[in-house]
């Protein structure tokens, strides 16, 4: 019976670990890459489990799918970045707050705990945003676009900055394009929350987000940093065919997976918070904040200007 389960689970993540892999023939496929980690990690227990069963064979033919299932998610704890001591140090920092959320305290706790130069609130009402207003202060430089529906933005710095809104895509959700002075550079930042990808529709329209702000942070010829969250993971079609054959590479690399969300079920946890970079900025650190009654953990990443 036992052997039976685990064969049965074992089916079922290695359906899922496939179906991943042919994203780009349909959305639908493309949510099962999202799950890489989980897959991989129900691969090994089930290897694990028919070799102990005595099932040597089938055992080791998981392990082997595990194997190179697990290769995209192990890079991510090898190869950090480095700098050198004297390269200038930002550090940026997002939080989706979660529409509605109230607990005010903890989002407080969040924006002085991160300690960032730069900062993104996510889902962000007006109602919260005054009320977050006494930690906000610390930031002379900002642009709000607040809403009442999951889709309000508000970026803040405490370096020079020029900001302004604008629609990627064609569904008119606000994203903001920032001109960032940082090390004697100008660096440019593009804040998105593309649409999650519960349709066709809506994941076709992530995918035209996504792909605008990549392409004007490729069009200027200056350092990059694509923020926010973005409803995609960094295994799945959309950032693998739009981000990185572009140069953008990923902050999280070589400080781990650091899955944030959906924040209260840990096993569930997928990577879809980003902070993506091109040119001469590099990814020295990279963590996750407290959910602060979000379904979202923050994302705080330490970055250098190397020259």
């Amino acid at each position: 019976m036992a052997r039976w389960a685990l064969l049965a689970g074992g089916t079922a993540c290695g359906l899922g670990l496939v179906a991943g892999c042919f994203g780009s023939a349909w959305w639908v496929l493309d949510l099962a890459a999202h799950f890489r980690v989980q897959q991989v990690a129900g691969l090994a227990l089930v290897a694990l489990g028919l070799v102990a069963l005595g099932a040597r064979r089938r055992g080791l033919a998981f392990g082997l799918l595990a194997l190179i299932g697990g290769f995209g998610p192990a890079r991510y704890s090898l190869g950090a970045e480095q700098a050198s001591p004297a390269s200038p140090r930002l550090r940026v920092a997002s939080l989706n707050v979660l529409s509605g959320n109230r607990d005010v305290a903890e989002i407080q706790g969040f924006v002085r705990e991160s300690d960032a130069d730069v900062l993104l609130l996510i889902e962000a009402s007006r109602k919260l945003l005054d009320a977050l207003e006494p930690q906000l202060r610390a930031y002379p430089q900002r642009l709000e676009a607040p809403r009442d529906d999951p889709f309000g933005l508000a970026l803040y710095a405490r370096l020079p900055m020029r900001a302004r809104r604008h629609d990627l895509g064609t569904s008119g959700m606000p994203s903001i394009e920032a001109e960032l002075e940082f090390g004697g550079a100008r660096v440019l930042l593009e804040a998105v929350h593309p649409p999650p990808p519960i349709s066709s529709a809506m994941a076709l329209e992530r995918d035209r987000v996504i792909g605008d702000a990549v392409e004007r942070l490729c069009l200027a010829d200056e350092p990059g940093i694509l923020l926010g969250d973005l409803n995609t993971t960094p295994w799945a079609e959309s950032l693998a065919r739009l981000a990185f054959p572009r140069g953008l590479r990923d902050a999280r690399r070589g400080h781990g997976v650091l899955p944030s969300w959906p924040a209260d079920a840990f096993l569930l946890r997928i990577p879809i918070d980003h902070c993506l970079v091109r040119g001469p900025l590099r990814s020295l650190g990279a963590r996750l904040g407290g959910s602060c009654g979000s379904d979202h953990l923050g994302l705080v990443v330490d970055l250098a200007l190397e020259r």
